[in-house]
């Protein structure tokens, strides 16, 4: 029988696999044609890689930095996903309440997949700190209270919201 260790990918290599996945959604959007969704593709691209870079260097301030603005750019775009919701609603008819279907699972599900991504990036910056405290031979690094304050998210179980 395989331990769960044995199963599951550590953490450095999930949260980095996720990263790739949001760098390459986000290099998707330049496919739409216009001049915005270009610059919104490219920007959110070079911000993803910051997590893929600092995952791959096991740098903890890069993550950090990356777990900051995921959180920022999460709280925005939950607020501009429950605006169109108000603004648009649910309508109950034809093939545009399919279209409208598609649209509102598509934001569901980056503002899920970043979430989750985000409590992976917690996760394997709390691996990192753990592996360079006992290379350091038990000498002692301190965190900042608002580092802790995100590795405490990133102790949240998913399955407590449901």
């Amino acid at each position: 029988m395989k331990l769960p260790s044995e199963i599951f990918p550590p953490l450095q290599e999930t949260a980095f696999v996720c990263g790739i996945i949001l760098v390459v959604l986000n290099l998707l959007l330049c496919f739409q044609g216009d001049f915005k969704s270009i610059v919104q593709g490219i920007v959110f691209a070079c911000i993803n890689s910051i997590l893929v870079i600092g995952v791959h260097n096991q740098n903890r301030t890069a993550i950090l930095i990356w777990m900051i603005l995921a959180i920022i750019g999460i709280i925005i775009l939950t607020i501009v996903f429950i605006i169109m919701v108000i603004w648009i609603g649910i309508p109950d008819h034809g093939s545009f309440q399919v279209g409208l279907f598609f649209f509102y699972a598509w934001y569901s599900s980056t503002i899920i997949f970043t979430i989750v991504t985000t409590c992976f990036a917690g996760m394997a910056m709390k691996k990192i700190k753990k592996d360079i405290s006992t290379s350091r031979a038990g000498s002692e690094q301190g965190i900042s209270p608002f580092e802790s304050f995100l590795l405490g998210l990133s102790n949240v179980r998913l399955m407590d919201f449901f």
